[in-house]
């Protein structure tokens, strides 16, 4: 029986181990969808939303992304740039936040109010800055459409600065918050954009104690960040220091490409496409101690600073901030907003069955080439269609620019080139066009591919169609990922699939069937045993050999316990034997049944020889609790005298002290008698 015991407990573990092998085996496999029909340029139709909307599910909406990036390039403004930083240096210096006192300088208030004023201006009264009382920071939130839950996407920067103008340190990360306001105030999006200004950010040398602050609000709120991007110090460019020309970007080293390369890789790729090629990904991220980035990668929250290459800088921190500084160029915060706003847009349109597109007109000389950037973001075919209208030979490649490898290749003259790739792995590629024939050619060329943003490797197409979030690669909140619901069966919008009570992870946990709701057949849902933590795929979970039914509403014992009363006998063993398991004095005769049974008593009489005394009364006088007649003299126990010992062995000797006393009395009156004989005999002589 105890070898039957031990196999079943084993065969118990083996099942919830295998679960959750095969939990993390299905994390690992990506769901491949079927392939796209190639795409040349006259098929495509690009479409434009002025605000983002769910396309409908069946073809691809193709979004023309290379517009919409274009524009806001063009949007941007560096002479706002520079007029928020001047009026923030120049009228508002020394901005100042005392946090072991929660007080702000005159100069830090006149700064909030100002920044207010000109986030409400900018913004048609759409956005204000919000203050808790007494925290450190400002918000302003940009409310999304999506039903509830969305996620956020964090913008900071920092107000506040030390005893000096504060132009880079850090006016320049608010001056960028504000253009990106204004030019994203305009969109509509299916998450939250919060707009944040530490104002306790430069008080100590090593914390940003308002960012701090502002993350342990979003924790204590439940806000779920989908990435935050940390603004800093972005205008020191002195020719001969190493990369004072390049953007920043460190993000957190959390292996996981969606949680910390996706959105630095869609920056890089804007900025080489669109831009002025000046995002480099650098790893010292020590140099983030003090920004929101560090405190989102202190709570494994995904968070990029953003800055200038060269960090720190001889100006900063010193009466040279000032925004008109020899030093100090604004070309690195002009492509920081319009990356980011561009990334941001691009984000917005994917939010249901959206194709990205990029398009490329260009002249390419013989011998030159061209290229066109793009990130992948998930397993799955890139169309790319190439024409021009001369006849001259042009070779395709698809590059992996992180190792220069080239992943594809196609070489024609008859004005069309067709490539079609499956893009593994997910990151940074390039399209490069090389003219191999004898004249100019005029190249026309876009690429499309589905995207896939919350890293659950289903794309915007697949999402649509399930309905589940392109934002949250677990829909249903279930601590399972969508497609790894999809290809156990499960349902990725319901948190429950088969309505029983628990989650479909806690049913992995535990072994049991997410799309049955009594995996064992024992006539209880699994998540009423899982609850209880009973195990839902055996009928009797504690293995006493009564069913985990039979335990509740017949006998009500504990199903996850073999011996409910604590009293060293299993609940079957006494329920066959007739005892009560739930007492561990089944008789009430205060012996505990292990102690009657060992001892060959009968655990359900309190009187188990019927002599009248209790079983734990003979126990106590030493007693027989088996024999009604302890001491073998024919006299029952309840009558006998003295129950322990024979009357023989009292009888004998009180005979004999009484025949020694009666003799004593003998003798004494036959001395007595023959004294008075003699007595008389001698009156009667005299």
């Amino acid at each position: 029986m105890q070898l039957t015991k031990t196999k079943v407990r084993h065969n118990r573990i083996i099942r919830r181990y295998f679960a959750i092998f095969t939990l993390i085996l299905l994390l690992a496999i990506p769901m491949y969808t079927e392939p796209e029909t190639a795409i040349n340029n006259g098929e495509i139709q690009l479409e434009n939303h002025s605000k983002f909307q769910d396309a409908s599910v069946g073809n691809p909406t193709y979004v023309n992304l290379t517009q919409y990036i274009e524009e806001i390039y063009n949007t941007t403004s560096q002479t706002r740039i520079e007029e928020y930083t001047q009026s923030l240096s120049e009228n508002y210096p020394a901005r100042i936040w005392n946090i072991s006192i929660n007080a702000a300088s005159t100069n830090l208030l006149a700064a909030m109010a100002w920044v207010n004023t000109t986030l409400k201006t900018i913004t048609d009264e759409s956005l204000i800055f919000k203050q808790i009382e007494g925290e450190p920071f400002l918000f302003a939130k940009q409310e999304g459409s999506d039903t509830n839950p969305r996620k956020g996407i964090v913008l900071t920067g920092i107000l506040d600065s030390e005893n000096y103008p504060g132009a880079n340190s850090v006016g320049i990360s608010v001056a960028i918050i504000l253009e990106l306001a204004n030019i994203l105030h305009e969109y509509s999006f299916d998450f939250d954009i919060y707009y944040v200004l530490s104002i306790g950010g430069r008080y100590d040398s090593d914390i940003d104690y308002g960012s701090r602050a502002f993350v342990e609000w979003i924790q204590n709120n439940n806000i779920d960040i989908f990435t935050t991007l940390a603004f800093d110090k972005m205008l020191f460019s002195r020719y001969g220091f190493i990369n004072s020309n390049k953007i920043a970007l460190r993000t957190s080293t959390i292996s996981n490409y969606h949680f910390s390369d996706y959105i630095p890789d869609l920056l890089v790729q804007i900025s080489k496409q669109y831009g002025s090629n000046k995002f480099i990904r650098l790893i010292d991220n020590e140099k983030a101690d003090r920004s929101t980035a560090y405190e989102m990668w202190r709570v494994n929250l995904p968070g990029i600073h953003v800055t200038q290459g060269y960090y720190p800088d001889p100006n900063s921190d010193s009466i040279e901030d000032v925004w008109d500084n020899d030093e100090y160029k604004y070309d690195k915060p002009v492509e920081t907003v319009s990356a980011t706003a561009a990334m941001l847009v691009q984000l917005g349109m994917m939010n249901g069955n959206h194709a990205a597109a990029h398009y490329m007109n260009s002249t390419i000389p013989t011998g030159q080439s061209s290229n066109l950037f793009f990130v992948a973001s998930v397993n799955d075919f890139v169309n790319v269609t190439i024409s021009w209208p001369e006849g001259t030979q042009l070779q395709a490649n698809i590059i992996r620019s992180s190792t220069s490898t080239s992943m594809y290749q196609r070489i024609e003259n008859d004005s069309l080139i067709i490539m079609k790739y499956r893009s593994v792995p997910r990151g940074e590629y390039e399209v490069v066009i090389e003219n191999l024939g004898s004249h100019n050619a005029t190249v026309s060329m876009n690429i499309t591919y589905y995207e896939d943003f919350d890293g659950d490797s289903l794309h915007g197409g697949t999402e649509a169609e399930l309905g589940t979030s392109v934002y949250f690669a677990d829909s249903d909140s279930d601590n399972i990922n969508d497609n790894v619901e999809i290809q156990m069966g499960t349902s990725p919008l319901l948190e429950d699939s088969d309505n029983d009570g628990a989650n479909d992870f806690e049913e992995l946990q535990y072994g049991s069937n997410p799309y049955l709701n009594d995996t064992d057949g024992d006539q209880l849902l699994d998540g009423f045993e899982i609850a209880r933590n009973m195990d839902p795929t055996n009928t009797d979970s504690d293995d006493d050999e009564i069913g985990d039914y039979d335990e509740i509403y017949t006998y009500f014992t504990d199903p996850t316990r073999e011996d409910s009363d604590f009293d060293g006998l299993e609940d079957g063993f006494e329920i066959s034997a007739g005892l009560d398991p739930l007492s561990p004095d089944s008789d009430g005769d205060s012996l505990g049944d292990l102690f009657e049974i060992l001892n060959q008593i009968d655990p359900t009489k309190m009187d188990t020889d019927g002599d009248g005394w209790s079983d734990a009364y003979e126990v106590e006088f030493c007693l027989s609790p088996t024999n009604p007649d302890t001491d073998g003299d024919g006299i029952p126990d309840g009558i006998d005298w003295d129950p322990q010992e024979h009357w023989v062995n009292v009888v004998a000797p009180i005979a004999l002290l009484s025949i020694i006393l009666l003799t004593g009395i003998f003798g004494f009156l036959k001395l007595r008698l023959y004294k008075r004989l003699d007595a008389e005999e001698n009156e009667a002589t005299a």
